[in-house]
């Protein structure tokens, strides 16, 4: 099964729950997958994941802290979802993408 697509966003200041309390109430673009498979090319551990509520909405939750957002991280490698459910990942400062995790 297909998950919504990326064009939507949530934008909403982080929470300190497990998950999003409210509805998101604004949007911004999601970084699309990378074309092919590829190597890291900066050493890095991935610092947010990109997860789905039961509604199919998509938030970030800080692996380190446990903290959770309705906004795109902007720091940080970002694990994200594709359309049908493959992760990859996003270096917001780079503004790269890859399908490899990225490497300690």
């Amino acid at each position: 099964a297909a998950f919504p697509g990326p064009s939507a966003m949530p934008g909403q200041a982080a929470v300190a729950a497990s998950s999003p309390q409210e509805a998101p109430s604004s949007s911004s673009a999601l970084p699309g997958p990378p074309a092919q498979a590829g190597a890291a090319k900066k050493a890095s551990v991935v610092r947010w994941e990109e997860l789905l509520t039961g509604d199919k909405e998509r938030y970030y939750h800080e692996i380190a802290t446990g903290k959770t957002s309705w906004e795109l991280p902007s720091e940080g490698w970002v694990s994200l979802l594709d359309d049908d459910g493959s992760k990859y990942y996003w270096d917001p400062v780079a503004g790269t993408t890859q399908w490899d995790p990225p490497k300690p």
